[in-house]
C-alpha cells in the first residue's frame, strides 16, 4: 500500500518523472484500476482535473472503474432540507429519510461524474451491477436500510470495460426484489476490485494520505498496517481507518496494491 500527494503538474515534470510515467504503459496496459472517490473530492473544484487524469489513464490502455462516495452530499442535503440523518457513511443505521437522501445524492454525484467523463471524451455508464442484502441487526442495533455486497455482476461490468466504457458504481445496491440499500463506498470499492481481479485500488480522499498517529505514511506493508489496525484503530485519522481496513482486506484477497491519495 502506498500513500501520497496528487500527480506532479505538467509545468514541473522532470525527465525522471517522464521515465516513471512511461513505465506505466507496458506494465499496466490492459489491466484494471478501481478508482474510489470520496464525495468531498467530487464536490471540490479540482475534481475536473481528476477526471482528466482518468482520461490519461484510459489513453495509456488502462481500464478504469469508478466508485464514488456521497457523505458530503448527504450532509449538504440534510442541512438544506432540514432532515436529520441517521448515518452518512453507509456503516451505521440507515433510516428511510437517510436512504431517500442517499438515493438523491447518488444520482447527483453519478451524473456529475458522467458529465465530466463525457466532456473528457470517454464512454461511461452508471450501472446496477451490485446486488446487496441488508446488514440486519448487529450488536443489538437494527441497521435498517444499510446493506452489504451479496453479488457483483462481473460479467456485465467486464462487458462494459471491453467495450471501452468506464463503469460508474454508486454506493447503492439492490436486493433480490429490487429494493434499494445503502452501501459503504470503501467496502464497495474493495468488493469490485476483488470481483474484477483489479491490479490497483486508488482511494482519492480529502486527507493528505495515510495518517497514523499524526504522521503520513508514504508506504507501508499489509502486515504492518494490519498490526497497527489491530493494536489501535483510533490512531487512524477520520475516515482513513475505513480505507485502511478495506486496503488490508483487498490485499489479503489478492489485489496487489492499494493507494491512498490526496484528491
Amino acid at each position: 500500500m502506498s500513500s501520497g500527494q496528487p500527480a506532479t503538474s505538467p509545468a514541473t515534470i522532470k525527465p525522471t518523472d517522464l521515465r516513471g510515467i512511461l513505465k506505466y504503459v507496458p506494465r499496466f496496459q490492459g489491466q484494471i484500476f478501481v478508482v474510489a472517490v470520496d464525495g468531498a473530492v467530487v464536490a471540490d473544484e479540482n475534481f475536473a482535473n481528476i477526471l482528466l487524469d482518468i482520461a490519461v489513464l484510459k489513453s495509456l490502455g488502462i481500464k478504469v472503474v469508478m466508485v464514488h462516495g456521497i457523505g458530503q452530499q448527504i450532509r449538504d442535503l440534510s442541512g438544506l432540507r432540514q432532515i436529520p440523518i441517521s448515518d452518512t457513511t453507509g456503516e451505521g443505521p440507515t433510516d428511510a429519510a437517510t436512504l431517500d437522501l442517499a438515493i438523491r445524492a447518488s444520482a447527483r454525484v453519478s451524473h456529475q461524474i458522467l458529465e465530466g467523463l463525457t466532456q473528457a471524451g470517454l464512454k461511461c455508464a452508471i450501472t446496477n451491477a451490485v446486488r446487496a442484502v441488508p446488514m440486519g441487526i448487529l450488536k443489538g442495533t437494527d441497521l435498517q436500510f444499510t446493506g452489504r455486497v451479496d453479488r457483483i455482476d462481473k460479467e456485465f461490468l467486464q462487458q462494459l470495460i471491453q467495450n471501452g466504457a468506464v463503469p460508474i458504481l454508486q454506493p447503492i445496491g439492490f436486493d433480490r426484489d429490487g429494493r434499494t440499500l445503502r452501501i459503504n463506498s470503501d467496502l464497495l470499492a474493495r468488493e469490485i476490485a476483488e470481483a474484477l481481479g483489479a491490479t490497483k485500488i486508488v482511494f482519492l480522499t480529502q486527507a493528505a494520505g495515510l495518517e497514523i498517529d499524526g504522521e503520513i505514511r508514504r508506504e507501508i506493508s499489509v502486515e504492518v498496517l494490519a498490526g497497527l489496525l489491530e493494536k489501535d484503530a483510533n490512531a487512524f485519522a477520520g475516515r482513513i481507518r475505513s480505507k485502511a481496513q478495506e486496503a488490508v482486506a483487498a490485499i489479503l484477497a489478492g489485489v496487489p496494491r492499494v493507494h491512498l491519495v490526496d484528491g
